[in-house]
């Protein structure tokens, strides 16, 4: 068999394969990440601690969650599961955007704080949407 052949067969196995225990963990792994962010965020601003690996896990959260977003689509999710997903990596994106302005713009600091909160919503609902699937 080929190569190409190998990697035809592969990625028809990838969407073969039901939403499972990879995406819960990795939804799981990105929440956890959303709420350290909520930790760090909150030294940083009480005791002048520094933001850096906030940022670090911010990209980590990103990178994460656009697997899971891929793994969604590529496998038999519910549209529903890949509009949580999708909409959550956008959001994602914009509270990285918005994590980056608000080094010198205060104003950015007014959406990127509500943002983040929103996300670990979104997060706790996606692992939640996840764990239905993966049990149902």
């Amino acid at each position: 068999m080929k190569n190409s052949d190998q990697t035809v067969v592969d990625s028809q196995a990838i969407r073969s394969q039901r939403v499972g225990s990879t995406e819960y963990g990795l939804a799981v792994v990105v929440g956890l990440g959303v709420l350290a962010q909520a930790l760090l965020a909150g030294r940083h601003i009480a005791f002048d601690t520094s933001i850096t690996l906030h940022g670090i896990i911010g990209n980590g959260v990103f990178t994460l969650q656009a697997i899971v977003t891929g793994l969604l689509v590529l496998r038999k999710a519910s549209t529903t599961l890949k509009v949580i997903a999708g909409s959550f990596l956008v959001l994602v994106v914009a509270q990285i955007g918005l994590g980056y302005v608000a080094r010198n713009v205060d104003a950015a600091v007014a959406m990127h704080i509500p943002l983040g909160v929103a996300l670990f919503g979104v997060a706790g609902l996606q692992i939640d949407r996840i764990r239905q699937t993966v049990r149902g």
